[in-house]
This record gives structure tokens, sequence and C-alpha cells, in this order.
């Protein structure tokens, strides 16, 4: 009768030992996606930093551009106010 018993707990005992290797193998497989989860999460980050930074300096050669038409268009104001005053 006693051997029956210890019969019983070596089956527990290998049932706890399978359900904790599938436990362990599922929080392997967790830790797997989440780690691949924070990799994209920084690459995404890295382009937007990027997109970002191509942005701004678009931006600074439009401004630049709209100053020089601006210089541009003050000059040939300038002129024109000059020779409007000489007549």
């Amino acid at each position: 009768m006693n051997e029956k018993y210890k019969n019983v707990a070596k089956k527990s005992e290998g049932e706890q030992e399978l359900q904790l290797a599938a436990s362990l193998k599922i929080a392997w497989i967790a830790g797997i996606f989440s780690t691949l989860g924070d990799a994209l999460g920084t690459y995404a980050a890295t382009l937007a930093i990027e997109e970002a930074v191509e942005e701004d300096a678009m931006q600074k050669a439009k401004d630049q551009q709209l100053e020089k038409r601006l210089e541009h268009l003050e000059k040939q104001l300038e002129t024109i106010q000059e020779s409007l005053g000489s007549k």
C-alpha cells in the first residue's frame, strides 16, 4: 500500500516537472517576444529621430532660400525707389 502512494507521489512530481518545464518554455518565448518588441521600438525611435533631423535640415534650407529671395526683392525695391526719386 505504501508503495502505491510512492508511485502516485512520483507521478505527481513528474507531472509538476513537466508543467514547470512547459511554463519555463512559455516564459522564455515571452521573453524573446518582449526583447524583439523592445528592439523594434528602439529602431522606430531611431527612425523618427532621423526623420526629424532631416526635416529640420530641409526646413532650414527652405528658410535660407526665402531669406535670399527677400534680400533680392529688397534690393530691387531700393533700386526702383532710387530710380523714381532721381526723376
